[in-house]
């Protein structure tokens, strides 16, 4: 029986592709050791890509001992908000997220205010137009609970079609120098690959990661203009990790 050759690769990032593996991998290596020399390659890529999607989480609430009261003043606020950021910013989608009406109690029981509430997410295609939104919800008197930035699935799906064909093309070009190391030029075959990271290829599977947005939100009386925050431009890593076993004839 030929020996193993091993050799590591590094290349560059990448998340979300999964080639099927698992439990056909011992029989997968039985199998492509019986004739030529096996060759294994661990190949990871990774690469930071500027997020190109925010959203934002808005909600109003009020307190009123009359339950109609406090609906009627968060169903016009909110109405009035959504309203702005439809004429202003039509292409900002909004989403229902929660509406509540619960009544609180003393520890005896005794009834108290009754409290409305109700929150939206707006997500943009466009980061650098959520300060200016920001502002102008803060300026209507709507609560802002959150602020991020992340990468749109379609940019991240394309990072990770050109970070695979860039690790793959290194895999085989490393694959054609030991096949001519040997002195036999293109004498070689793909038989598996493996894409789950249970190789102890590094980088896992591949993962996502969020990075949140830095953002400055201040809260302001609305009868005031409120100062846009600041966001700074935030990166999210693209990884991908894959383990190849490749023989030479």
């Amino acid at each position: 029986m030929h020996p193993i050759l091993k050799n590591c690769l590094l290349a560059l990032p990448f998340a979300g592709l999964f080639v099927q593996a698992g439990t056909a991998n011992a029989q997968t290596l039985n199998n492509i050791n019986q004739n030529g020399t096996l060759v294994e390659l661990c190949a990871s890529a990774q690469q930071d890509i500027m997020q190109d999607s925010a959203n934002v989480n808005v909600s109003y609430k009020a307190e009123n001992r009359d339950k109609r009261i406090a609906a009627d003043e968060v169903n016009k606020k909110m109405t009035e908000a959504i309203r702005l950021v439809k004429a202003n910013y039509p292409k900002v989608d909004i989403s229902n997220q929660n509406y509540n009406t619960y009544q609180s109690y003393t520890p005896k029981g005794q009834s108290k205010d009754w409290t409305v509430e109700q929150s939206f997410l707006l997500e943009s295609k466009n980061p650098s137009e959520v300060p200016a939104l920001v502002s102008l919800l803060q300026e209507s008197g709507v609560t802002i609970n959150g602020m991020n930035t992340f990468l749109s699935p379609e940019a991240a799906k394309a990072a990770q079609q050109k970070l695979y064909s860039q690790a793959f093309d290194d895999v085989q070009m490393r694959l054609r120098s030991i096949s001519e190391a040997m002195g036999k030029p293109n004498a070689w075959q793909i038989t598996h690959i493996d894409m789950t990271g249970s190789r102890g290829c590094g980088g896992g599977g591949g993962g996502m990661e969020f990075m949140r947005a830095k953002s400055m939100l201040a809260a302001a009386p609305a009868a005031m203009d409120v100062a846009e925050p600041t966001v700074e431009p935030s990166k999210q890593t693209i990884q991908l990790s894959l383990w190849i076993a490749a023989k030479m004839k």
